[in-house]
Formats: C-alpha cells, sequence, structure tokens
C-alpha cells in the first residue's frame, strides 16, 4: 500500500481515528479517579476493550498507538497492531516525545509580523533565550531508527504534536517556525521510513485570544515543500476567540 492509500484509507467517509497513545503518567490519573491499579498489565486489558469493542471497525479507519501499546500483545497473542489490522483498522504510532522550553535567538515580546524571520531557529537541544511559555517538541533525536523498527511492528502511519500556545506576545514567529521546522523533518523521516506522518499542531484553548492566529505563513512553505503532501494527514487545530482561565498546563488525551 503507497503513502496516499494509506492517507485515504485514513480519511475513509464516516470514519474517525481514535487517539489511544497516553502516556503512563497521563492513563494513570484517569486510573486514579476509580481506583485501578496502574500497571502495564492493566494499562495492556484497558486497550484491548477498546480495540475489541463489537463493529467498532464500522466507524474507526485507524488507532494511534503509545510506544508500550504496540509493543503489547491482546488476550488472543496477537500483537495490538495485527489485532486492529485484521479488523480493517489501521495502526498508528506516537513518535514525539513531549516538550521542552523554546530556546529562541529573538528577545521576549517581539509581536508576532509575516515578515519577522529569525536568523536561525535552534535546532533540538540547542542553548537559547528562553522564551517564556513557549515550547517545542522533542523527538528527532534517533527517530529514524524508531521509525524502522515500528514500521517492523506494523505501524503504517505516525503521530506529532506541536504545542501552539497563545497570549499577549506569543507565539512568536520563531516558535511558529521552529516548530514547522521540527513537524516538517518527522514528517520527512516518517515518509522515508513508509509512514504516513498526521501532523498535529496544537493550538491550546487555554488563555486569552482576541481572533484567529492561524493565517498562513510564507516562511514555512520552505519547510512543508520538503514533505509528499499526498501521503501526510494534517490534524487542524482550534481558531475561536475566547477567554478560558489556563489550568496550568497542557495536559491531554492525546499527550
Amino acid at each position: 500500500m503507497t503513502l496516499q492509500d494509506t492517507a485515504n484509507k485514513l480519511l475513509a467517509k464516516s470514519k474517525g481515528i481514535l487517539a489511544a497513545d497516553e502516556s503512563d503518567s497521563n492513563i494513570g490519573k484517569r486510573f486514579d479517579k476509580y481506583n485501578i491499579e496502574k500497571t502495564s498489565d492493566m494499562r495492556r486489558a484497558w486497550r484491548e476493550l477498546l480495540f475489541s469493542t463489537p463493529k467498532i471497525e464500522s466507524g474507526l479507519s485507524g488507532v494511534i498507538l503509545f510506544d508500550e501499546t504496540i509493543r503489547q500483545k491482546a488476550s488472543t497473542g496477537e500483537p495490538f497492531a495485527d489485532f486492529l489490522s485484521k479488523r480493517g483498522i489501521l495502526p498508528g504510532i506516537k513518535v514525539d516525545q513531549k516538550t521542552e522550553p523554546f530556546k529562541s535567538p529573538l528577545s521576549r515580546g517581539v509581536p508576532r509580523s509575516s515578515d519577522c524571520v529569525p536568523s536561525e531557529p535552534c535546532a533540538e537541544g540547542e542553548v537559547g533565550g528562553v522564551t517564556p511559555d513557549e515550547e517545542v517538541t522533542k523527538g528527532l533525536s534517533g527517530l529514524s531508527e524508531r521509525l524502522a523498527e515500528y514500521a517492523k511492528m506494523g505501524a503504517v502511519f505516525t503521530k506529532w504534536r506541536a504545542v501552539i500556545r497563545i497570549g499577549e506576545t506569543i507565539p512568536t514567529d520563531a516558535c511558529l517556525l521552529e516548530n514547522a521546522k521540527r513537524l516538517a523533518e518527522y514528517a520527512k523521516k516518517s515518509q522515508e521510513a513508509g509512514l504516513v506522518p498526521v501532523i498535529e499542531p496544537e493550538v491550546l484553548l487555554d488563555g486569552t485570544r482576541s481572533g484567529c492566529v492561524c493565517q498562513p505563513r510564507r516562511n514555512c512553505r520552505e519547510y512543508a515543500s520538503r514533505v509528499y503532501s499526498l501521503g501526510t494527514q494534517r490534524s487542524p487545530g482550534y481558531c475561536l476567540s475566547f477567554r478560558r482561565p489556563n489550568s496550568g498546563g497542557s495536559d491531554g488525551a492525546s499527550e
């Protein structure tokens, strides 16, 4: 199956993608509410309960798995990737590795502008000036090797989540460009491994905003041009005007 074939199947009419890629800490919070033991086998049993739901394949085109889950097996003895594939559901895998503070060459407080271009965004892990409240996603180091392993385990698509926070002076162009750079590099490596990348720039709902900040930015096109567009899936973020108290974190089901 080609990258475009996989992408088209993920977009099957009247179907969606289940994000079952909660980290151990996030799923642990859910277990705590019901006094459920936080063990690997209990997490395996919970995922199997979801994946074995009768007729679930009628509404799901794919499932995003966590690293632990893709290595586990259903009670039938089949790896979860094979278990899903036999039901006509495409197995995917989350490949980003949380976030780190954004280290920007720009000073804090520089307003957003499509003409404001940093001389060069910092590389992953590079030391620079920290922009408060902005972050970028980690995971490029060793990604090609991990993708090759996941492909052998049966994964056919991947997911990478970039966190975009909204505030008076953020997001800065430097942070948007760095996230775009990493998303494009991730997507390129995924396609080279034969896996369809799901590109997820997530605009967080916390905070205050006056309008849409999802305006086109010509400087991001350089990175997008490196990726085969028909072999990708893009996960759109919200674009609303509202005010909501900050919850103090970006915790989410698919984090």
